[in-house]
């Protein structure tokens, strides 16, 4: 009985063994997310911040001309804004996926979630916009018109504040 045992025991420790430094290896082998340096970080976010300062300039532009325009129509109110929508959904996307890159708890976290908030912020202005051509009174238009530039007042005031915080890095 002691001549099985030896060889079970032996058995034991060699898939011990083998458990043991396969997952080693597994875990070793798995690549590991590296931020970007905080130069490369500075210049990602500067993209960032002028990519979204474009696409809310567009969007105030767009905000004059159907102001003063009462000759535009639905259709070509809808079409600048699924265009400027589009820009917005593949810049969310693309600051969402660098926020990945970062520990949740960080200055460059708080940096990419403050675009992020921007976005959000650009994107209620879109919304209001799309509201204000259809409006039917002056009174339902005034009262949009205050949603949108209060939307618009916060974006531009975390705007700042990331521009502040990106000059401070």
């Amino acid at each position: 009985m002691n001549t099985i045992a030896k060889p079970r025991s032996l058995t034991c420790i060699i898939l011990s063994v083998i458990i043991v430094f396969s997952c080693v290896s597994l875990s070793a082998s798995a690549p590991d997310i590296i931020p970007p340096s905080p130069t490369k970080h500075q210049q990602t976010m500067e993209q960032f911040l002028g990519d979204i300062r474009s696409i809310h300039a567009q969007l105030f532009d767009i905000a004059q001309f159907s102001l003063e325009d009462p000759g535009l129509t639905l259709d070509e109110l809808a079409n600048a804004i699924a265009f400027i929508n589009y820009d917005i959904e593949r810049l969310y996307n693309d600051t969402t996926e660098y926020l990945k890159l970062f520990p949740s708890i960080s200055v460059e976290n708080t940096q990419v979630l403050l675009a992020i908030t921007a976005l959000n912020f650009i994107k209620n202005e879109l919304y209001y916009l799309s509201l204000v051509i259809p409006a039917i009174s002056d009174i339902e238009r005034l009262q949009i018109l205050n949603q949108y530039f209060r939307a618009r007042l916060s974006a531009v005031d975390t705007l700042e504040l990331l521009e502040e915080d990106l000059a401070n890095y």
